[in-house]
């Protein structure tokens, strides 16, 4: 994945026929290979709750990270609330691979709300949802 949002967006834009960028096979790959990226790239991937500086600093970036790439989030979410609840579930898969880091998922879903990348109507689905398909 390119290291730059704009550049990403771009890629997407010259490469995924428009008629997929609302499909759930795309919003869940999307979903996927920017968590991956920013769990890489921040170091945090396995990493659990914050419980000293050196990874309160993995956290920041982590964070720091997401910030940079909710532009191309919220531009393909497009406050659709299905396709959020498809974003939730591709983070829900992803992290289920990492073996569920204690506090990886709240910590994920409450940055993902407090930027208003998903909103507050699509995690009240998504918990509704008992969804057998998805670890």
């Amino acid at each position: 994945m390119e290291s730059s949002p704009q550049l990403f967006y771009k890629w997407i834009k010259d490469n995924v026929d428009a008629g997929q960028h609302s499909s759930p096979g795309f919003i869940s790959s999307l979903m996927t290979v920017i968590v991956k990226y920013i769990t890489q790239e921040s170091g945090s991937a396995g990493c659990g709750e914050a419980g000293n500086d050196k990874m309160k600093g993995v956290f920041e970036k982590e964070k720091e990270l997401l910030e940079k790439y909710r532009p191309v989030l919220g531009s393909f979410l497009n406050d659709q609330v299905q396709l959020e609840i498809t974003a939730l579930y591709a983070l829900q898969s992803f992290i289920h691979g990492l073996q569920f880091p204690k506090g990886m998922l709240l910590r994920w879903f409450r940055n993902l709300y407090d930027m208003e990348i998903i909103e507050e109507e699509a995690f009240l689905k998504w918990k509704e949802d008992l969804k057998t398909d998805v670890p």
